[in-house]
């Protein structure tokens, strides 16, 4: 019985450890984010240290793009929701994504799929839209986008 459980417990934390070694990290100006390592990286602009990932050979692809904003002293729930610019009707629900907070939103446009994440440090913000043809599914890359969603690090 102790003999399987080491086991387990053996296997379980070399594939942890196995898919942070092969994850990598990716540097801006304003944040950092672990890439898995079949995902490939375009760096797209500096001054809002925009970046896109994309899984393997496809189109589909994460954009991630960050602000500081000076003119704003500290990013409520309030004044994010109203960032987002959606339509005050649409029900939009406050979540804990790693050490970020915010609102995702999942719609269809253009014969695509997006989920749009609005994420805050409460002083930064930081926007990450994700993107995939209508016949692709989002739910096959949900574990990875949570995953790199969670990982994200606004830099103060």
């Amino acid at each position: 019985m102790y003999r399987f459980t080491i086991q387990v417990l053996t296997a379980a934390v070399f594939i942890v450890f196995t898919a942070v070694l092969n994850a990598e990290t990716i540097e801006t100006d304003n944040y950092t984010v672990e890439s898995p390592d079949n995902w490939r990286v375009e760096r797209i602009d500096r001054e809002t240290s925009r970046i896109a990932l994309y899984p393997s050979e496809t189109f589909t692809r994460l954009q991630l793009a960050a602000r500081n904003l000076d003119n704003v002293l500290m990013v409520s729930h309030e004044w994010l929701r109203d960032y987002t610019s959606l339509d005050p009707a649409i029900a939009l629900e406050w979540e804990n994504w790693g050490e970020l907070a915010g609102y995702n939103y999942q719609y269809e446009v253009r014969l695509q799929q997006r989920r749009t994440w609005w994420l805050t440090d409460g002083h930064q913000v930081l926007m990450a839209t994700f993107s995939t043809a209508m016949d692709d599914r989002i739910d096959t890359y949900q574990e990875n986008l949570e995953e790199i969603i969670r990982s994200i690090r606004l830099k103060k």
